[in-house]
């Protein structure tokens, strides 16, 4: 029996990662050109851990790193996990369902997991 060189061997786990990391991508891929699963992703099965009600005069919004929120403004909710590791705040229209807000009128400030301060 051959042994493989560590070239080789190192060659072949990149590329068995490589294979792992493309099988699993996560539940919600955005498909409409947005890059809201940059930001994200609809909650799979969890409840919001609070509700953030979007009244009239609303200009941001402030959540933390991996919390789940429902959103909501008059009778149009939607569920959101922030779970974003580079991106500290962004238009909250680039999450929000069609018709629910104006692009550029509120604002998401992602405020850093307390669980991995200081990592």
């Amino acid at each position: 029996m051959q042994i493989g060189t560590l070239k080789e061997i190192a060659g072949a786990t990149v590329i068995a990662l490589m294979l792992a990391a493309a099988g699993s991508q996560p539940a919600f891929a955005a498909t409409d050109g947005s890059r809201a699963g940059f930001y994200g992703a609809p909650p799979q099965a969890a409840a919001a851990g609070r509700v953030i009600e979007m009244k009239r005069d609303v200009r941001w919004i402030n959540v933390t790193q991996n919390e789940t929120v429902a959103i909501q403004r008059g009778d149009q909710v939607f569920n959101w996990t922030f779970s974003t590791w580079t991106t500290n705040s962004f238009d909250l229209a680039q999450i929000a369902p069609a018709g629910f807000i104006e692009p550029g009128t509120v604002r998401v400030y992602v405020a850093q997991d307390p669980r991995y301060a200081g990592s």
